[in-house]
Formats: C-alpha cells, structure tokens, sequence
C-alpha cells in the first residue's frame, strides 16, 4: 500500500471517529506523513526534520513520539494504527498506562502477576502517555513499567509510546527524555535509544 493511500484512509477514518475533519497543514501532514513512512518502511522516514537524531533511526525499532500537550500525538497514532488494523498491515494492542496499572493492581495472585508480566511483554503494544502513571500498589509499590520495558527490550517486541515534555523544558528532547532516567532508572533510559526512533511533535495545542 503506497504512502497517498494510506493518507486518504487515514483521512477518512479521523473522520469517522471524531466526526470532523483533520486539520490538514504543513505542520500536521509532516506529523502524519512522518509515521506513515515508518509503518510503510520507506526510507524517507529518515529524513524527516521531526525525527530526532538523538536516537539513530531505524525502520527496525519502535516509536516513542514526544511532543507538547495536544499536539495530535495520541491521536494521529491510533487513528492511523486503526487504518493498519483494517488493512492487515499492522496490528497493535492500545492501552492508556493508567490502564495498565489498574490491571497490575488488579492481579490478586503471584500467578496472575506472572501472566500479566508475560501478557504485557509479548505483541505489538502502543502505551499512550507513558510517564503519567502513578507506582503500582500491589502488596508493594513500583513502577511497572520499568519491568515491561525491560521485558519488551528482551524479547525484541514491537513498542509504541506517547509522553509529553517536561514541564520544566517545553520543547527540549533532551530533558524530556531524561525523564525515562528518572523515573525507571539508568537501564531503561540506555535502552530507550536501541528500541525506539524519537518523534518530535513541538508546537501549539490543536485544543485550544
């Protein structure tokens, strides 16, 4: 499936889901065009302005876009993850993290604990606004994600994730990026630069 075609599915299914039109702009079909060419393994994707050199791409590793708050990162992924669905290109499970530690509190067993760390290790997974979860209470209190994405870095699984900038620093992938280092610690923050190619979204919310 060539790149236009996915850009005019990708059009219809915003409009489906949010019953509007997309705002198209230069900024926004750069955001758009940008993921496309990942998800369709087309080296342009390289050498887009937006994907940061800070992290060498690789039409092999994951995404991790970064961007201000609503500047379309959640959305344009998971609407065009659901023109990927139906067109049997890509399929990839959507959680929000809060979600996830609902379910990692929710795990009454060391059992159960077991299986949701084999569960959320394996498959294609999109986490959206990874950084915004509290620690986990679960007869102790941590960062679940700190051992999925060590997980995931082992078993070599496809990963999707959504974060905003620090607060402190808008618009700097440098800081926003050392907030995986303290948060998870330093293995995670290594190992973010071999599993993903960062994505910038800078710039004014659509929301306002």
């Amino acid at each position: 499936m060539n790149q236009e075609t996915l850009l005019q599915l990708f059009l219809i299914e915003f409009e489906h889901e949010h019953q509007k039109d997309f705002v198209l702009n230069e900024e926004s079909l750069l955001r758009v065009n940008t993921l496309i060419n990942y998800f369709t393994k087309n080296k342009d994707f390289f050498t887009s302005p937006i994907v940061s050199k800070l992290s060498q791409p690789s039409l092999n590793k994951g995404l991790l876009i970064i961007g201000d708050f609503g500047t379309g990162k959640s959305t344009i992924l998971k609407t065009l993850l659901q023109v990927l669905k139906k067109t049997n290109v890509l399929y990839s499970i959507h959680h929000h993290v809060m979600e996830v530690n609902q379910k990692y509190e929710a795990a009454e067993k060391p059992a159960d604990k077991a299986k949701f760390m084999k569960d959320f290790s394996e498959a294609n997974r999109f986490f959206d606004d990874i950084l915004t979860e509290e620690k986990a209470n679960n007869y102790g209190v941590k960062f679940i994600f700190k051992d999925i994405l060590e997980l995931r870095y082992e078993k070599k699984n496809l990963t999707l994730m959504t974060c905003n900038f620090d607060p402190d620093s808008p618009d700097d992938v440098k800081m926003g990026i050392k907030q995986f280092y303290e948060k998870y610690g330093g293995r995670v923050y290594d190992r973010l630069f071999e599993m993903f190619n960062i994505v910038e979204f800078k710039g004014k919310s659509y929301r306002r």
